[in-house]
């Protein structure tokens, strides 16, 4: 599988978005807050993906550590 190439890229780093720049999040977190709340199943459903993420990230942590 090293030798296949993704057709749309490399999945960002866990943690990659606490290097995002002060100016990205301040706009960014309020734009995706309203367009859940515009989009109620699109809301529901990234809730629960970031539930989830939160939940494995933080398993990982606890049995690295």
């Amino acid at each position: 599988r090293a030798d296949r190439r993704a057709l749309v890229g490399r999945a960002p780093e866990p943690g990659a978005w606490r290097r995002l720049p002060l100016p990205v999040l301040v706009l960014g977190v309020p734009a995706v807050v309203a367009l859940g709340w515009a989009l109620p199943v699109l809301g529901v459903t990234l809730a629960g993906f970031l539930v989830v993420d939160a939940v494995v990230g933080a398993v990982r942590r606890r049995r690295t550590a």
